[in-house]
């Protein structure tokens, strides 16, 4: 492991300060205290007698507030293909080997990496969060099999014990009171999204017109989710019964939507038509962020939003360069 230097010349702009900071792969995820991580290629070789064909291996990166560490692919089975997926304010990561027989899910915590393994006679996993009590979550299959919701934990990993064995779940998100955003199948095969709370389960209802809903994150309080019906975004508290508020895009339409967090005064983060976008707190349409980092820009993502409502989003242009940025709020 080894650190890179940060570029650290902040760029004021209206509504935000922004910070560009020299990532070597997209952010990915970012932690309640500003942390965040993501991966990069480490290396690609070209395979004997296929020259148009090489194999890429894949390592995490993360931001610690000052500095860039990337982490090295031989801590992985076989310098996997790692993809991170999750940070927390101990730099705990966890994401997905995709080139492992081992479970497929791990964890990386203080230079060590650990694989979740899989559920009794089940294959592979994924660990998609983990909150700051070190506690992952994801999915993995079963015996049935179907996927199921997991949480990772001291070296265990275990069933949400939300539905049957049988009702296909997949763990999304985890927040510090352990409540956990999911969806499930049913027996229709509609996808629903739902919160566990430590034992009681919230649905959450699907927009009018959608068949398939899945939550994106959930707040580390006030109990808010958002994520995308049918590719439309929405925005729903468990802790109040009402209708999900749908999320409009830039044109006042309901499609093109990538919807990817929200904190926990309910404001989302996202993108429209490859535009990064913030939904304010009670709006449904969004303010467009490329105004505030000067481009052209052919992509650009918000990825994720804390508390004090930093945001941080990828931005690349067309000949491929990435541009992480840090868009902190001006009071």
């Amino acid at each position: 492991m080894f650190g890179a230097l940060v570029t650290t010349t902040s760029v004021l702009a209206a509504g935000y300060t922004v910070t560009p900071i020299n990532t070597p792969g997209s952010a990915y995820r970012m932690s309640s205290s500003g942390a965040f991580a993501g991966s990069y290629i480490t290396k690609c070789t070209k395979l004997g007698g296929q020259p148009n064909y090489e194999i890429c291996y894949a390592a995490p990166w993360y931001y610690d507030g000052q500095t860039i560490h990337k982490l090295s692919s031989k801590l992985w089975t076989k310098n996997g293909y790692a993809l991170t997926y999750g940070i927390n304010n101990s730099f705990d990561l966890v994401g997905q080997d995709t080139r492992t027989g081992s479970g497929g899910g791990w964890l990386y915590s203080g230079g060590t990496v650990t694989y979740s393994g899989s559920l009794p006679q089940g294959g592979d996993s994924t660990l998609n969060s983990i909150n700051n009590n070190h506690v992952a979550v994801g999915m993995a299959t079963n015996s049935v099999p179907v996927s199921r919701a997991v949480t990772f934990q001291n070296g265990v990993l275990s069933e949400v014990p939300a539905f049957s064995s049988n009702v296909w779940t997949a763990g999304v998100d985890i927040n510090d009171a352990g409540w956990i955003a999911a969806w499930y199948r049913d027996i229709d095969k509609t996808d629903h999204a739902f919160v566990y709370m430590n034992g009681p389960v919230a649905t959450i209802p699907l927009l009018a017109g959608t068949t398939n809903c899945y939550p994106k994150r959930i707040s580390q309080q006030s109990g808010w989710v958002a994520g995308v019906c049918s590719d439309r975004g929405f925005l729903y508290n468990v802790t109040v019964n009402s209708p999900p508020m749908e999320l409009l895009n830039l044109s006042g339409g309901s499609g093109g939507i990538e919807v990817w967090s929200v904190n926990s005064n309910g404001v989302v983060v996202g993108s429209v038509s490859n535009k990064a976008v913030v939904w304010p707190k009670g709006s449904a349409n969004p303010v467009d962020l490329t105004q505030y980092v000067p481009g052209p820009w052919m992509v650009s993502r918000a990825m994720d939003i804390n508390d004090a409502g930093t945001i941080v989003a990828n931005f690349v242009d067309s000949a491929g360069h990435i541009s992480t940025n840090l868009l902190n709020p001006i009071p």
